[in-house]
C-alpha cells in the first residue's frame, strides 16, 4: 500500500466523517443488546443453552411448541435424515418430548418417545473428530434402534461439514434457526411476552452480526470501508498489537525490580535474577530458545485467557550435569516438580485466569488488573526461593558452568 501523506491522511479523515453511513453504524452498534452485554456472542455453551429454552415448549418464552416443531420440519428435509420425514413433525407427542443439555457431553438431545435427536452444536470451534463418534455410540447403546428413530445433527453458522460421520450427521447452518425465529416474530409477535421477544430479537441481531455477517451493521461496515479503503487501511495497518503492548508493559514491570531480560519471542517474556546471571550456562547449539540459555523464567501469554508463569530448563545435550544438578537444587523447593515433554523441564508453574487481549484493548496502558496480586502472591515466591536455592550451590553451579 502507497504511504499516505500527513496531508492525505487529514483528507481521508475528514472524508470519513462526513460519511451518513458512519453515523449510521454507530447508533446501531450503540444499541443495547443482552447478548453483548454479558459478553456471550460467541461462546457456544451459552447459544446451546438459549437454544435449548427456545426448543423447550414448557419453557417461559411463549411459543409453546411452535420453535421446536418448525425446527424439526427443517431439518427433516435434509436428504441424510431418512427415518423421518416434515409430515413427521407434524404428527409428534410435543406434550413428551425431553429437551437435555450436556447428557453424556452431548450438547443438546431432543427425545420423544420412540424419536431421539443428538443436536452437536459449534459455533467456532471444529469438531475433534472422535467426540461424534463417541456421541453416536453413546445413542445407539442407550436409544437402540429397535426402539428409536435416531437423527444426528451438526449445527454450524454456515452448515460446514464435520470432520468425521460425515454420512451419519446432517449439516445444519445457523441461517435455519434465523430464518425460523424471524417467521415466528412476524406471524406470533403479539402473542409473545414483551420479554421473551425482547430476547428473541437480540438473539437474531447477535446471530446476524456476530456470527453471519448478515446484520445492517455488517453491510454499513462494509460500505464504510470500500468508500474510505485508503485510510482504513492505513489505519488497520497501524492499529496496536494488544499482545505486544502487554509485552512491553509486562518487561517495563520486570525491568523496574532490576531482572535481566532473556531470549525474546512473541507471546513471551523470559528474564532471569541478576545474581542468578552468572550461574546460567549457555547451550552450545540453540534449541528453542535464540540466546541459548539452559535456566529461565518466563511469562506466557499466547493462550486465550491465560497468563502462565514457569521456571523452566531448556535442552542442554552438552551439559547434562548441570541439567542434573539442576534438578536436584529445585526438586523439592516448595511446589517445584519436574513436566517433562522431551524436551523441557518445567519445575514451577502457575495459571492465571486473565483476559489479557481484552483488559489491554480497555486500557494499553496499565497491566491487566488482577496482575500484581498474582505476582505478589504466587510468582514472587517462588523467583525468591529458586534465586534462594541456586546462589546456595553457587559454587557447584559456576563450576559446571565453566
Amino acid at each position: 500500500m502507497a504511504e499516505l501523506t500527513e496531508l492525505e491522511l487529514q483528507q481521508e479523515y475528514l472524508k470519513l466523517m462526513e460519511n451518513t453511513s458512519l453515523d449510521k453504524l454507530e447508533l446501531a452498534l450503540n444499541e443495547p443488546n443482552i447478548f453483548s452485554i454479558l459478553a456471550i456472542d460467541n461462546l457456544e455453551i451459552r447459544h446451546s443453552n438459549f437454544l435449548a429454552w427456545l426448543l423447550n415448549p414448557k419453557e417461559s418464552h411463549g411459543l409453546s411448541d411452535q420453535f421446536l416443531k418448525r425446527f424439526l420440519r427443517e431439518i427433516f428435509f435434509n436428504k441424510k435424515i431418512k427415518e423421518v420425514t416434515p409430515l413427521d413433525a407434524e404428527k409428534l407427542d410435543y406434550g413428551k418430548v425431553t429437551i437435555k443439555r450436556e447428557w453424556k457431553h452431548i450438547d443438546l438431545l431432543i427425545a420423544f418417545p420412540d424419536l431421539v435427536i443428538c443436536l452437536e452444536n459449534k459455533v467456532r470451534a471444529k469438531d475433534n473428530g472422535k467426540q461424534l463418534t463417541d456421541y453416536k455410540n453413546i445413542i445407539e447403546k442407550e436409544y437402540p434402534e429397535s426402539k428409536y428413530r435416531q437423527v444426528f445433527i451438526y449445527l454450524t453458522p454456515y452448515g460446514s461439514s464435520s470432520s468425521h460421520e460425515q454420512d451419519k450427521y446432517a449439516f445444519i447452518s445457523y441461517r435455519t434457526i434465523i430464518k425460523i425465529l424471524d417467521r415466528i416474530l412476524q406471524v406470533y409477535k403479539d402473542l409473545i411476552s414483551p420479554q421473551a421477544s425482547f430476547y428473541i430479537q437480540d438473539y437474531i441481531k447477535s446471530l446476524k452480526r456476530n456470527l453471519m455477517g448478515t446484520d445492517t451493521t455488517n453491510k454499513l461496515a462494509r460500505e464504510i470501508y470500500l468508500n474510505h479503503k485508503k485510510l482504513l487501511d492505513f489505519i488497520f495497518e497501524n492499529r496496536p498489537d494488544h499482545m505486544d503492548e502487554f509485552a512491553k508493559l509486562l518487561w517495563g514491570f520486570l525491568k523496574e525490580k532490576g531482572f535481566v531480560q532473556g531470549s525474546p519471542a512473541k507471546g513471551y517474556i523470559r528474564f532471569i535474577n541478576k545474581s542468578l546471571k552468572g550461574l546460567i550456562p549457555l547451550n552450545e547449539k540453540r534449541s528453542g530458545w535464540s540466546k541459548k540459555e539452559a535456566f529461565l523464567l518466563e511469562f506466557e501469554f499466547i493462550h486465550e485467557g491465560k497468563l502462565i508463569f514457569k521456571a523452566t530448563a531448556s535442552p542442554t545435550s552438552a551439559n547434562k550435569k548441570y541439567r542434573n544438578k539442576l534438578s536436584e537444587i529445585l526438586i523439592g523447593e516448595g511446589e517445584a516438580r519436574t513436566r517433562e515433554n522431551h524436551t523441557w523441564i518445567v519445575y514451577f508453574q502457575e495459571v492465571f485466569e486473565m483476559d489479557v487481549k481484552g483488559q489491554m484493548r480497555e486500557n494499553p496502558y496499565k497491566l491487566p488488573d488482577g496482575f500484581e496480586t498474582f505476582w505478589t502472591t504466587k510468582v514472587e515466591p517462588i523467583i525468591d526461593n529458586v534465586e534462594k536455592a541456586l546462589l546456595a550451590h553457587k559454587i557447584e553451579l559456576i563450576a559446571l558452568n565453566s
